[in-house]
């Protein structure tokens, strides 16, 4: 399934470029991310996507080679190994009672760049 890049990024934004991703003393506490994390998940909730963010959460966690490292960010150099475990704690912390899916068996999702337009006529809203 194609799924608006722009729309995740955004999202996960809250966590690779938030308040925490911008102190690097405060990145291996998972804490710290929980104000990013509630925000993300606000967001996510006010425009509708929860599910797609839970569902892009687990395909990136369940298979981030060649995918995951898109959605860095900027601030910090987070590498695969950080964004698997920084997505990861999000997931735990959202859906505490959730399981991410296995390796390699995650929804099988493909995050394409396109427009507003473009994504809201793929959700049949256009």
């Amino acid at each position: 399934m194609k799924i608006n890049y722009y729309v995740v990024r955004r999202y996960l934004s809250w966590l690779t470029e938030g308040r925490a991703a911008s102190d690097p003393d405060r990145l291996d506490d998972w804490e710290n991310y929980e104000p990013d994390m509630d925000q993300m998940i606000r967001e996510a909730r006010e425009a509708g996507d929860e599910v797609l963010l839970k569902r892009s959460l687990d395909s990136l966690i369940a298979d981030p080679d060649g995918r995951i490292d898109a959605f860095a960010g900027q601030v910090h150099g987070f590498d695969e190994d950080d964004l698997v475990a920084l997505f990861t704690a999000a997931f735990d912390y959202l859906w505490p009672d959730e399981m991410l899916s296995e390796p390699g068996a995650g929804p099988a999702l493909e995050f394409v760049p396109m427009s507003d337009e473009e994504w809201a006529a793929r959700q049949g809203q256009g």
